[in-house]
This record gives structure tokens, C-alpha cells and sequence, in this order.
């Protein structure tokens, strides 16, 4: 996937009822803005929602892009999830942090890419891993209860 150091991107995951879609947010644009940090065989980045994904179904050979491709890729590491938000931060090859939740498949409260580089969220105030709109939000690294700016939805 990475082609240059400088490759960023977050990708936002959405489970329902097993059925997996997956958008691009920060990093690649609809222009190729970022594109060209990450590498491409046969399948291209596009700027496209991925739906309708569903875990070991499919070829993956016939994946119609690079998105759709991850995104399979993805679902069969986890057959088992059914319904979920997942949001991940990726940067030079690496997933740096990841916010998980299995209490909703739509846009929910979690925290923002700042939160996760200075370590901490406000959460609800006054328990980590609790966004104040009442969701249980695992992170990867763990965020401790800080202060500052509420978690965003993503």
C-alpha cells in the first residue's frame, strides 16, 4: 500500500448486518490529491464509497478498485463482526490508531486525529472509552480521559 513516506490516510469502515462499505476520508481526493503516495497494481484508488461487501464473498481478483479490494480485504480478517463503526488513521504503511465501536453501523462520536497524537480524549467527561453521546469506543493505541475539545463525529 505505501509508496512514500508521506502517504496519509483515514479510512471509515461501516458494518451492517454483515454487509461492509468503506470510504476514504483525509488523504486521497477526488482530484488524485494523495493518490499518488500510495501504491497501485491493476486496481486504482478512486473516490468512491465501497457497499455491499460481504466477508469471503467474492473474488478478489475481480474487485473493480483498489477500494473495493481493501475493503474485502478487510471483512475476511473479520467474518465475524456484524454490525460496526471503525475509523483508522494510516500513515506510511502503518494503521497508527484505530477507534472501534460495535453499538452502531452509522457516524458516531469518536475521537479526532489530534486526540490520538496527544494520547487523550475527553470522552464523556468522566469515563475514557465512553463518547458523550453514550457509545462504548475501543482505541488502538488506548486514549486516557483528558480535557479539551469533545471527540468528534467522523
Amino acid at each position: 500500500m505505501k509508496q512514500a513516506n508521506t502517504a496519509k490516510a483515514s479510512f471509515t469502515f461501516k458494518v451492517a448486518d454483515g454487509e461492509w462499505s468503506m470510504s476514504i476520508g483525509t488523504g486521497m481526493t477526488a482530484d488524485g490529491t494523495g493518490k499518488d503516495a500510495f501504491k497501485e497494481g491493476s486496481k486504482k484508488w478512486v473516490d468512491e464509497e465501497v457497499t455491499g461487501v460481504k466477508a469471503n464473498e467474492g473474488n478478489k481478483a475481480t474487485a473493480e478498485n483498489a477500494n473495493k479490494l481493501l475493503c474485502m480485504e478487510i471483512a475476511n480478517l473479520f467474518p465475524d463482526i456484524k454490525t460496526a463503526y471503525i475509523v483508522a488513521h494510516c500513515e506510511a504503511g502503518k494503521c497508527l490508531y484505530v477507534a472501534y465501536t460495535a453499538d452502531s453501523s452509522d457516524a458516531i462520536t469518536i475521537p479526532t486525529l489530534t486526540q490520538f497524537q496527544n494520547g487523550n480524549a475527553p470522552w464523556d467527561t468522566k469515563t475514557a472509552g465512553i463518547t458523550s453521546d453514550g457509545y462504548t469506543v475501543g482505541t488502538a493505541p488506548a486514549l486516557g480521559l483528558g480535557t479539551g475539545e469533545a471527540t468528534t463525529t467522523a
